[in-house]
């Protein structure tokens, strides 16, 4: 798990209801990171330990767009080696995606 922090709760999906939905400034843990081939820009998801997406609740929405927290910068190695275990990329891809994402240190 990696700690991160909430830096953007706008544009909440009708679909997710409010007692799924995080807070600015709230800190949580990241424990999975997705890539999304198939949306736009390749669009980097992920599950939080404390506010899982059900999908009985928040159909279609079961990850969180990665680009809402920000991370301190102690983190960010522990942050890479998530994603690495999280999916099938390799290390060239990995750079590639940080290279392209703008990272925000908090």
């Amino acid at each position: 798990m990696v700690e991160v922090i909430c830096l953007d709760d706008t544009n909440k999906p009708e679909a997710i209801p409010d007692r799924f939905w995080i807070k600015e400034g709230e800190k949580v843990h990241i424990t999975l990171v997705t890539f999304h081939p198939m949306q736009e820009g390749g669009i980097q998801g992920c599950e939080l330990y404390e506010k899982p997406l059900p999908l009985e609740y928040c159909a279609p929405y079961n990850f969180w767009k990665l680009s809402r927290f920000g991370i301190t910068p102690e983190n960010l190695e522990a942050l890479i080696e998530l994603i690495k275990q999280s999916t099938e990329l390799n290390d060239v891809d990995i750079r590639h995606l940080i290279e392209e994402t703008e990272l925000q240190t908090v």
